[in-house]
């Protein structure tokens, strides 16, 4: 890969996307051996979704960056679209489809002729597939072994029909508030980042190249800082507006000068009108913070 592991970028070998799919002897998720072998790419996931920037699983991929594939034929695709979609409305809240999306990019070799290459990339993997077996429900919340979409594959194999191997890209698009599709993830007047929870309620973000699992402290000094970036400024510009007043008051004393009283009382009006209008925002920010730490606890432990 031409990249590493960062802040945008997570590598996985294997295609095991939810908790439940990660085999027996994995000491992650919902399994509890001393074998520690692999962890599901659902955490990455709500990572990336609780960080607010873009960021890419890519599935088939090592982590010292190998491109090794995943032989996936059209029905083994279809299963992990759906493993995706699935594991998107199990997150609470759950996540709107506008704010993921799933790639199925070819593998080509460096070997390869042109000729090739295009022809890989240009397969359809669709092609001859019975149409009771592309309606047909797939297995979920199991290993992905288990599925009939295997057993299928499995049996093209052996008949000689290899399957084009694919880095599969499991996408998450920035944080913007403004998207007309944000049902779930509407939170207050300022639109800030929701906190979603894996299937197994807990809550992850995205340091450098490492995941991080959150804790109600996390969750609160998140809230805090993005209330705080988005009053800040408005804060400011009225103590700056408190400034101008100020020095307006100083350049005009004559015309008040008659009357010391007037000029005081006008004073002290902005002032108050600055500081109950500064005062209430703080008040705001944490009553939001506040009931945003209440919002998580339910499912923070």
């Amino acid at each position: 890969m031409p990249f590493s592991e960062d802040l945008h970028h997570e590598f996985k070998g294997h295609v095991n996307i939810c908790e439940e799919e990660l085999p027996q002897q994995s000491s992650y998720g919902i399994y509890n051996n001393n074998n520690k072998s692999r962890s599901a790419a659902s955490r990455t996931i709500n990572a990336f979704l609780n960080s607010g920037w873009e960021g890419v699983v890519h599935l088939g991929v090592s982590d010292e960056g190998l491109a090794k594939g995943l032989n996936l034929s059209h029905c083994r695709k279809e299963h992990v679209k759906a493993t995706v979609i699935d594991l998107m409305d199990r997150y609470n809240p759950p996540v709107e489809k506008h704010r993921y999306s799933i790639n199925f990019v070819p593998l080509v070799r460096e070997k390869w002729d042109e000729q090739t290459r295009m022809n890989v990339v240009s397969f359809d993997t669709g092609c001859n597939i019975p149409p009771e077996l592309k309606s047909k429900p797939h297995m979920l919340r199991e290993n992905s072994h288990k599925c009939w979409c295997h057993k299928e594959y499995q049996a093209r194999s052996t008949n000689g029909k290899i399957s084009t191997q694919y880095i599969v890209e499991i996408v998450i698009h920035a944080w913007n508030p403004t998207h007309p599709g944000n049902r779930y993830a509407k939170i207050g007047k300022i639109g800030a980042l929701p906190i979603h929870a894996t299937e197994l309620g807990a809550v992850y973000i995205k340091l450098s190249a490492s995941v991080h699992r959150c804790t109600s402290q996390d969750i609160w000094s998140m809230g805090e800082r993005e209330c705080l970036d988005f009053y800040m400024p408005k804060i400011k510009q009225l103590r700056k507006q408190l400034e101008e007043k100020k020095e307006e008051l100083k350049k005009k004393p004559q015309t008040l000068k008659c009357n010391n009283f007037l000029y005081r009382f006008i004073h002290g009006v902005y002032i108050l009108l600055t500081a109950c209008i500064s005062c209430t925002i703080m008040v705001l920010l944490w009553a939001y913070i506040a009931q945003r730490l209440a919002f998580v606890n339910r499912f923070v432990k």
